[in-house]
């Protein structure tokens, strides 16, 4: 018999920067030959800060703030990669650690995901889907397990929804069906095999029930 996994994600990856700057590495682009001295030119430096925390920051300067592509390493293990705009955090693409060791990687705002994107966490799965505030969010996505399994289908916070999903296994084996109470598969369902073979059934508690099973196609 087949079972249906629970598996709820939920975690925040966003921290906080803190601490005095205590030194600071500054590498100025070099101006054009053919510069005029007439000529505005806003000119963004390239820094490596160390705060009296340990955090690092290593990225875009402008006016005495990070400013544009940067990373902010943070003394207790996490980072954050992406954009900034006036010393924060900002919208776009952006890359995040948390102290855990979780990854995110996708579309950020303020400096937290929000958006599309997917989060490696440290038990080895993996989501693919909507964030926001720094969680996995509502609408379709897709969860790899620990075991090389895939579920694909509605999500909200991180945990599928009721309704129709399809989980793939490691072996090439699908099982489609109804999800119920966002724990395990009930009602009418169907396996396909890797070999091509079409299994028509149904589920009980997240159960496949063999005896009631019907090829359908082969």
């Amino acid at each position: 018999m087949k079972k249906f996994i629970k598996c709820v994600i939920s975690t925040a990856l966003f921290f906080e920067m803190s601490g005095i700057c205590i030194a600071m590495t500054v590498t100025v682009p070099k101006v054009p030959n053919n510069f005029e001295h007439n000529t505005k030119m806003v000119v963004q430096v390239a820094i490596t800060q160390v705060y009296a925390n340990g955090d690092i920051y290593v990225g875009g300067w402008h006016d005495g703030k990070q400013d544009g592509k940067g990373k902010l390493i943070y003394a207790n293990g996490g980072s954050f990669e992406g954009e900034w705009k006036n010393g924060e955090p900002w919208s776009g693409q952006g890359k995040l650690i948390s102290i855990d060791g979780d990854v995110y990687d996708g579309e950020c705002k303020k400096g937290r995901p929000n958006g599309q994107g997917a989060c490696w966490y440290v038990n080895n799965s993996i989501f693919v889907g909507e964030f926001k505030s720094g969680k996995p969010w509502k609408g379709w996505g897709k969860l790899i397990y620990e075991n090389g399994d895939v579920f694909a289908g509605e999500f909200e916070e991180g945990s599928p929804l009721n309704g129709t999903g399809k989980l793939t296994n490691d072996n090439g084996d699908w099982f489609e069906g109804e999800l119920k109470d966002r724990l395990s598969w009930n009602g009418r369902g169907r396996i396909t095999h890797e070999d091509g073979s079409i299994y028509e059934g149904e589920w009980i508690n997240g159960e496949w029930q063999d005896a009631k099973e019907k090829l359908i196609s082969k």
